[in-house]
């Protein structure tokens, strides 16, 4: 791993969590969300695709790894969700708000929105299964969908508390446009190419 980079968001992340949340959750909420990393970190030796470096953003920790082929893309994706439904199974009676707040981190992180891991793996499944416009249409409509549903939702919770719900999804938004993750798949269209012939020849 050549470097570790600390982005404004990741602090905003953190106040986030002690604005909605007990000040005494943030210590789990960051050792669920090493749990979570440690999940894609582990899927990623057994592909043995190298680390570059870890960026801590709004949207938690993103990777930066080696070349990889669709399908283990797809599943370096969702190892991170699948370590939290682990920590939800196994911390379920034992410490029943860190699981319940697992839960929901894994839940999250599957929503169909890059950079998050459900949009991730959508897109690659997609890549994998189906020609190239079909599965930017689909990622793109998925995407689209999400948020105009999280859109909603923000406007009639905004009705009831106030402008804080459509504050948080502008913020979300803002987020979103910096990754220059709207609709269409990260990477130029010859590296996408490129990770489908290998994911084909393997």
């Amino acid at each position: 791993m050549r470097r570790l980079e600390l982005r404004p968001g990741f602090v905003t992340l953190c106040i986030l969590v002690c604005f909605f949340f007990p000040a005494s959750l943030l210590w789990p909420f960051l050792l669920l969300g090493t749990l979570h990393e440690l999940g894609h970190l582990a899927a990623l030796s057994v592909c043995a695709v190298p680390v570059e470096g870890v960026r801590l953003g709004f949207f938690g920790a993103v990777i930066h790894a080696g070349p990889m082929s669709l399908g283990q893309e797809a599943f370096c994706a969702l190892a991170g969700p699948a370590a939290n439904l682990f920590a939800f199974w196994t911390l379920r009676r034992a410490w029943p708000g860190a699981a319940v707040a697992s839960l929901a981190l894994g839940l999250c992180n599957l929503l169909p929105i890059r950079p998050l891991d459900g949009g991730r793996a959508l897109w690659a499944f997609s890549a994998r299964l189906l020609p190239l416009p079909a599965a930017m249409a689909i990622s793109g409509a998925a995407e689209a969908l999400t948020l105009c549903a999280l859109g909603i939702g923000a406007l009639i919770l905004s009705r009831r508390f106030g402008p804080l719900p459509a504050a948080l999804f502008a913020l979300l938004l803002a987020n979103l446009a910096r990754e220059r993750i709207f609709l269409l798949p990260s990477g130029t269209l010859a590296d996408i190419m490129k990770k489908k012939k290998t994911t084909q020849e393997v």
